[in-house]
């Protein structure tokens, strides 16, 4: 599904972020020593629906009535 503007975003800052940066300590166990591609993903995904972002654009049928 395509993504909206917003989470396109929103993905590039968080991966800059956190792409293999060392995970603190008590976050270690689930995600390792540093985070990679997949984590950052997810991370994404949890920070937009915190924040209410709108992650899929929503395909409506165009059409005349």
């Amino acid at each position: 599904m395509p993504q909206t503007k917003e989470f396109i975003k929103l993905q590039k800052s968080v991966k800059k972020q956190y792409l293999r940066k060392s995970v603190p300590k008590i976050y270690q166990i689930k995600y390792g020593k540093k985070y990679d591609l997949n984590e950052v993903k997810s991370i994404g995904y949890a920070i937009a629906k915190s924040k209410g972002i709108k992650i899929h654009k929503i395909k409506t049928k165009g059409g005349k009535k």
